[in-house]
């Protein structure tokens, strides 16, 4: 066993332990795995239907050793004006709260010094093709159980130009780098396009609420996105409150997000997320103060027929395309990309991902 995995797997077996005894009822809605757990029996944890939390499974990335806000900012210096991304100054624990779109280096550098000023910050910069070609580089190596829920394989297959492919990944906002500081993060909600979804944690802490709706019992409901804030006095989840819904004790989880974990969570799971109070890095660090994480979709043999009928809904009925008037913004979905999404990447889709097999959890 090499030294990485003796690492990887004393740092699992610990965390393991502790999430055994103390979130007994979380367990119930995702299972926390070790990384090499992940790579011996990937059938059996990646069926698109169970919430993992992977640990270790980037601790061997050049990432987790050398990204940072400055390494972001030299990032952006590669790309050109329409290097965009969401800017919230005030985060966006509310639903009505809207971003202001600046270029990422604008937003990199108020981030940073909203963090000085003790205010609550958040940044979330979609990556283009050619952003995330870049980006991923530095996530080497590579876990193999992503490069099996990479899109690369079926893009290839039904989308053969790089201008089809950059129009799907905006259009879905397939890979995202979500930056910010303690007090920042994002009101409860699901993810558009009935995509699964995985996010790996590189720097600092975030704290999730995950919260299965197939869990919710007859009269509950989570109402609409940015109702319930999960973090607010009284929320605690797994402790019966008067002031809190009863769902947040039995289709609700809490998880705090360490540097090397991947969260994993299915299609039209809602989840909510806080950057907490940052103390395990010094003042002087580079990083004090700071959570990364990197984003991205997930197709997969329980929703692939569910994203294609979005991606079919959203090329039958388009609105205006704002992202002509406003750099950056998520485009609508061209011509070729919505006949190849209904000619080609279906059957692409179904050809690979309607005979997977694998163990339920």
């Amino acid at each position: 066993m090499s030294l990485l995995s003796c690492i990887r797997a004393l740092i699992a077996g610990s965390v393991l332990a502790i999430y055994s005894r103390a979130t007994a009822a979380a367990s119930a809605i995702y299972d926390a795995v070790p990384y090499d757990t992940i790579l011996a029996e990937p059938d059996v944890y990646l069926t698109g239907q169970r919430a993992l939390v992977i640990k270790g499974a980037t601790l061997g990335w050049d990432a987790v050793n050398r990204l940072s806000p400055d390494y972001l900012l030299n990032l952006t210096a590669a790309f050109d004006d329409t290097n965009i991304a969401d800017w919230y100054p005030e985060s966006m624990m509310r639903a009505n709260v809207h971003p202001y779109l600046v270029k990422a280096e604008s937003g990199l550098r108020s981030l940073a010094q909203a963090g000085r000023d003790g205010q609550p910050a958040y940044l979330q910069w979609r990556l283009r093709l050619d952003q995330a070609e870049r980006v991923l580089s530095s996530m080497q190596p590579f876990p193999a159980f992503l490069r099996s829920i990479s899109p690369d394989a079926w893009m290839a297959a039904c989308l053969p130009s790089r201008e089809a492919r950059n129009n799907l990944m905006m259009v879905i906002a397939w890979y995202m780098l979500v930056v910010g500081v303690p007090g920042g993060g994002m009101f409860l909600h699901p993810d558009n396009y009935d995509s699964g979804t995985w996010q790996a944690q590189l720097v600092g802490t975030k704290e999730w609420t995950l919260c299965d709706p197939g869990r919710l019992r007859p009269g509950e409901s989570l109402r609409s996105a940015g109702h319930y804030d999960t973090f607010a006095p009284g929320f605690t989840i797994g402790q019966p409150s008067a002031s809190a819904p009863g769902f947040l004790h039995h289709a609700c989880a809490r998880i705090v997000a360490q540097p090397g974990d991947i969260l994993v969570y299915p299609s039209r799971w809602w989840h909510q997320t806080r950057i907490p109070p940052q103390e395990e890095l010094p003042p002087s660090h580079p990083n004090a103060g700071i959570s990364i994480g990197l984003a991205g979709r997930w197709v997969n043999r329980v929703n692939y027929k569910e994203i294609a009928a979005a991606v079919e809904a959203k090329c039958r009925d388009q609105g205006p395309d704002i992202s002509l008037q406003y750099k950056g913004a998520a485009p609508n979905p061209t011509p070729e990309v919505c006949e190849a999404v209904r000619s080609q990447c279906l059957k692409a889709w179904t050809r690979q991902l309607s005979a997977a097999t694998g163990a339920e959890r």
